[in-house]
């Protein structure tokens, strides 16, 4: 966003144009964007099929204003965050069927305030590794052993 305000020296303001004229050159232009000010997972590491939260917090770059639910919409990864009053952040739940490592980076903004598209990632981009969940198979595993152990030792001991 560009904003030109008039100088601090004789300005007027031409109401015909709207336009701001001004006996002297000094001119200031205020270049602004959202930025990520915090973020993370709920946890770093789960299970497929898992859900975990990714959040953000994001402020105005000029003035460190905090961009929330009023005034647009931040995109993780291309998907839309909801405002979260409670937590006071930007959220969003996801969950993977499959195991892998997922990164989450502020990939969009929507500013209805000011119109700005532009974003300043200033924080480490958070990430979530879904696993297959082992003990299940483990538990399996191991009660067919003890199955085919015991079997294995009911038939020797009957055939002695």
């Amino acid at each position: 966003m560009v904003v030109t305000l008039c100088s601090k020296a004789r300005a007027i303001l031409d109401s015909r144009d709207r336009l701001c004229k001004s006996v002297s050159n000094d001119f200031e232009v205020i270049l602004d964007r959202v930025m990520t000010v915090d973020g993370g997972v709920s946890r770093r590491s789960t299970s497929v099929g898992e859900a975990e939260t990714v959040w953000f917090k994001a402020a105005y770059e000029y003035d460190s204003e905090v961009f929330d639910g009023s005034k647009g919409v931040l995109y993780v990864n291309g998907e839309p965050m909801e405002w979260s009053f409670e937590r006071n952040r930007w959220e969003r739940e996801y969950a993977s069927d499959a195991p892998q490592r997922v990164s989450f980076r502020i990939t969009g903004v929507e500013d209805e305030k000011y119109g700005l598209t532009t974003i300043n990632n200033a924080v480490a981009l958070p990430s979530v590794e879904w696993k297959r969940h082992w003990v299940a198979g483990f538990i399996y595993k191991l009660i067919l052993i003890a199955l085919i152990i015991g079997g294995s030792l009911f038939w020797w001991l009957r055939r002695s």
